[in-house]
C-alpha cells in the first residue's frame, strides 16, 4: 500500500467504545440541534404574527432551516428585541450539522486518532472529532435556549390567550 491510501484506510469497528462515545455524542447534538431547528420556526411564527403578519407565518415558519434563518435575521433588524440573537453562530452550526449528518467518523487502527471525513473536509481540525462534537452541543443547548426565550418574549405581547401554533 502507498502512503496515501494507508492513510484514508480506516476501520471503524476496530474500537468498540470509541463508536459509541460517538454515536452518543452525535445523539446528542442532533437532539440539541432539533430544538434549535423548532424553536427557530416558534420564533419565527411569533414574530411575525406580533407583526400582523399571520399569512406569512404559516409560510415561513416551514421553510427549509436556511430560509427561516433568512427570515429571523430580516425579523432582528425590524425588532429590537431580538437584536442579541446570533444568526452567523446558528448557521455555522447548521453547516456543521450537515457535515457530521453526510460525514464519516473513522479511526486510524494503527494509532486511535479519529476524524469525520466527508464534504470537503478531512483535516487535522477534525482529529478531535468527540471533543469538537461535545462543544458543538454545548453552543447548540444554549442557542436552543435562547431562541426559546426570545420567542417567549412575545407572550407579553398578548391580551388574552395565546395564538398557537398550527
Amino acid at each position: 500500500m502507498n502512503e496515501e491510501s494507508d492513510e484514508a484506510y480506516y476501520v471503524f469497528s476496530e474500537n468498540p467504545q470509541l463508536r459509541e462515545a460517538y454515536e452518543l455524542a452525535l445523539g446528542k447534538f442532533l437532539v440539541a440541534f432539533n430544538a434549535i431547528e423548532n424553536n427557530t420556526s416558534r420564533l419565527v411564527w411569533r414574530a411575525l404574527h406580533a407583526k400582523g403578519l399571520a399569512s406569512l407565518a404559516d409560510l415561513l415558519a416551514k421553510q427549509r432551516f436556511g430560509l427561516r434563518l433568512d427570515t429571523l435575521k430580516a425579523l432582528i433588524a425590524d425588532i429590537d428585541r431580538l437584536d442579541y440573537l446570533d444568526v452567523e453562530s446558528l448557521k455555522r452550526l447548521s453547516e456543521e450539522r450537515n457535515h457530521l449528518a453526510h460525514g464519516h467518523f473513522s479511526v486510524d487502527p494503527y494509532s486511535g486518532e479519529h476524524q469525520i471525513e466527508g464534504q470537503k473536509r478531512s483535516t487535522a481540525a477534525n482529529r478531535k472529532a468527540l471533543d469538537s462534537l461535545n462543544e458543538w452541543t454545548q453552543e447548540a443547548v444554549r442557542l436552543a435556549h435562547t431562541l426559546s426565550e426570545a420567542e417567549m418574549s412575545f407572550w407579553f405581547d398578548y391580551e388574552g390567550e395565546i395564538p398557537e401554533r398550527p
